[in-house]
């Protein structure tokens, strides 16, 4: 087991996982987030999901350790601006944002599986590159009777984040702010752990995608670098005590 994932935290998580069942999450809509990051925020955190991630903050080396505002609500980080790029104009942020919200109704006839929750060691922050990753399934039988219960708190910052971004006049000069390019996510010269879900790339939202991607291309054609899409995932925290945000406090990263 690698130094920087305790003996404590993955006893955590693997029981966590023992009880936890296969677990459904909902899009809510594109957004431009900050620095210009293309993402697919959700509707909210499924409630055992939470469960796992307060677990992981009660541990004593992490209790001091505010968590970062990205891992507060789900989200899958899409696409970073090319380093050499252009700020984005007022009109181009406009057409970008119109073009998230044409998406709105197909992303709402969504539900995606999540299947387990990993531990992975990366060497950039998109995961393309890592060099541990420890997947923990879910495995409780499920209860086909159920209703799964989602999280009320992460609901209402998904909301407070989604109406940040559709006031243009104030908000461009977030998504034009330096930092989280590119190199941002490709970047391996350094290593961290953290807690994350995988995406199940399933065919309809595989197809959503594709579709999402072809319409900022005609928007913004050859601004943006696309995540690899077997890397999609989302955050739910990072593993390591740190005193500072290495992300410079930005809504669209861990």
């Amino acid at each position: 087991m690698p130094p920087s994932i305790s003996g404590t935290i993955h006893g955590i998580i693997d029981n966590a996982a023992r009880q936890t069942p296969q677990l459904h999450i909902r899009p809510h809509r594109f957004i431009v987030a900050w620095n210009g990051v293309l993402t697919l925020a959700f509707e909210s955190w499924p409630a055992e999901l939470t469960v796992v991630k307060r677990q992981v903050s009660n541990v004593p080396e992490f209790k001091e350790a505010k968590e970062n505002f990205g891992t507060r609500w789900p989200k899958v980080s899409l696409a970073a601006l090319r380093d050499d790029a252009p700020d984005i104009s007022m009109k181009d942020l406009k057409e970008l944002t119109d073009a998230c919200r044409e998406f709105d109704a197909q992303l709402q006839n969504l539900v995606l599986r999540l299947t387990g929750v990993s531990i992975v060691v990366m060497s950039s922050r998109s995961l393309e590159h890592h060099l541990v990753r420890i997947d923990y399934p879910f495995s409780k039988p499920q209860d086909e009777g159920a209703e799964q219960i989602y999280d009320e708190e992460s609901f209402e910052i998904v909301r407070e984040v989604v109406a940040e971004t559709e006031r243009l006049q104030d908000y461009i000069a977030k998504v034009n702010q330096p930092g989280n390019r590119c190199q941002h996510y490709n970047s391996s010269i350094w290593t961290e752990s953290t807690l994350v879900c995988f995406i199940s790339i399933e065919q309809e939202f595989s197809e959503v995608l594709d579709l999402f991607r072809a319409r900022v291309e005609s928007v913004l054609p050859d601004m943006y670098e696309w995540m690899p899409r077997k890397c999609l995932h989302l955050s739910l925290r990072a593993l390591e005590n740190r005193t500072g945000d290495r992300s410079t406090g930005d809504r669209s990263t861990r």
